[in-house]
C-alpha cells in the first residue's frame, strides 16, 4: 500500500501509494472539508483531484506517527512539486498572475518587475510560456471553488500528469471556523470587535458542519 513517505509538513504528512496515487494525512479541517466535497463533484483541471476522504480510528495514531487529535485521511492524485526557482517566481507573481484585472498580455509584461525583487531568482521564460494559456481555466477553477489565493503559494503549486498546473492543500472561503463565544468575548474586552464567522487563529471547519455529509 505505502510505497514512501514524500515529505512533512505543518499540517500533515503525506505518503506515496502503490497505485500511483497520495495519501495525505492531516488534522486540517479546511483542507479537509474541501477535499469532501470535491471528492462528489467533477473533476477540476487546477486543483488536485480527490479520490476519497476518510476519518483515521485513533488505534492508528502510534503506528504511522500522526498528529494528536481528529485525523483524517486524503486520497488523492500525486502532483509534481515547482522546483526552487519556479516556486520563487510564482511566489512573487502569483498576485499579479491571479487578478483578472490584468490581461494576459499585461501579465507578462510585469513579470521581470516582479522577479526583480528577489536576487536568487533565475528566469524563467519557458515558465511563464507555460503558465499564461493555463491562466483563465485558473481564474475559473479558483473562482467556481471560492479558493483562498493566499494558500496557492508556491509550496502548495506542482504539476499534474497532464502537464496542467494545479493547486493542492487548498481552503475554501466558506469553510472557516467560527469564532467560540469566549474568543469574541476575550477580544470584545479588549476593544476588538470580531465576526461571528471568522477565527483569527486557527481556519477550520464550522462546527455546524458535517464531514461525513459535507
Amino acid at each position: 500500500l505505502f510505497r514512501s513517505e514524500l515529505g512533512k509538513g505543518a499540517n500533515g504528512v503525506a505518503y506515496a501509494l502503490a497505485s500511483g496515487r497520495v495519501m495525505k494525512i492531516t488534522p486540517d479541517q479546511a483542507e479537509v472539508a474541501l477535499a469532501t466535497r470535491l471528492r462528489r463533484k467533477r473533476l477540476y483541471k487546477h486543483i488536485v483531484n480527490i479520490y476519497d476522504v476518510r476519518k483515521i480510528p485513533a488505534r492508528y495514531d502510534a503506528a504511522l506517527q500522526f498528529m494528536p487529535g481528529d485525523n483524517y485521511a486524503i486520497i488523492q492524485d500525486q502532483v509534481e512539486p515547482l522546483s526552487d526557482n519556479l516556486r520563487r517566481i510564482w511566489n512573487e507573481i502569483r498576485y499579479t498572475y491571479m487578478d483578472p484585472r490584468w490581461s494576459d498580455a499585461e501579465v507578462v509584461s510585469r513579470v521581470p518587475g516582479l522577479i526583480a525583487s528577489d536576487f536568487k531568482i533565475v528566469p524563467d521564460p519557458e515558465f511563464i510560456q507555460r503558465i499564461m494559456p493555463q491562466r483563465r481555466g485558473i481564474l475559473r477553477d479558483f473562482s467556481e471553488l471560492r479558493i483562498v489565493q493566499r494558500e496557492a503559494h508556491g509550496a502548495n503549486m506542482g504539476w499534474n500528469r497532464h502537464g496542467s498546473l494545479v493547486h493542492f492543500d487548498a481552503w475554501q472561503h466558506a469553510h472557516y471556523t467560527k469564532i467560540p463565544a469566549w474568543q469574541r468575548d476575550a477580544a470584545k474586552r479588549q476593544g476588538v470587535e470580531m465576526p461571528r464567522n471568522m477565527s483569527a487563529y486557527k481556519p477550520g471547519l464550522g462546527t455546524d458542519i458535517d464531514l461525513e455529509n459535507a
